[in-house]
């Protein structure tokens, strides 16, 4: 005979499990978050580390909102260090760049649909006003949690490519509407 006891020893349950297999999980002290729990399965790997941040190897991918378009861009190595990142292609339809084979070997991309793309949004003052580096995206391998930050050499994007170009600071007069992230 099945007896539902409801969630609560459920929850029990699995928190035990999940500490019972305490090795997966690891604790961050982060300046945005303070204290958060990482599941060290999703952490993702950069062998180079970053332009600027080369001892900096280890990141993890935290949202800001359930339904934003940019994430936390986590160092696990420092808990002061965090990029807000997004998918440049939700933004720049026309973007496009091939993958040499060293990045594709580098990071045992075998399918494209393991591959996710990710660029640094830079914020100064207002959202309105980010810019975004499309100049040097971030490749992810997700089947090998592999990735690494490129360099477009010769190509027509830069760091600093505003990521919402048709605002501008006229728009916001008095009677007209702005339109907000």
């Amino acid at each position: 005979m099945f007896t539902c006891y409801g969630l609560k020893p459920i929850y029990s349950f699995l928190f035990f499990i999940r500490r019972l297999r305490g090795w997966r999980w690891m604790r961050l002290l982060t300046s945005r978050f303070g204290e958060v729990e990482i599941d060290k399965e999703s952490t993702y790997i950069f062998s180079h580390g970053l332009p600027g941040f080369e001892e900096l190897q280890q990141f993890a991918f935290l949202p800001i909102q359930e339904d934003s378009h940019f994430l936390f861009m986590q160092s696990v190595d420092q808990g002061d260090l965090a990029f807000i990142v997004t998918n440049p292609f939700e933004f720049f339809s026309d973007y496009e760049f091939d993958l040499s084979e060293a990045v594709r070997d580098e990071l045992q991309i075998v399918k494209d649909t393991d591959v996710i793309v990710l660029s640094m949004v830079s914020v100064q003052d207002h959202i309105q006003e980010a810019t975004v580096n499309l100049l040097a995206p971030i490749i992810i391998n997700i089947k090998h949690k592999l990735a690494r930050q490129i360099i477009l050499h010769g190509s027509p994007y830069s760091i600093k490519h505003k990521l919402f170009p048709n605002n501008h600071k006229e728009d916001s007069q008095p009677g007209k509407e702005s339109s907000t992230c």
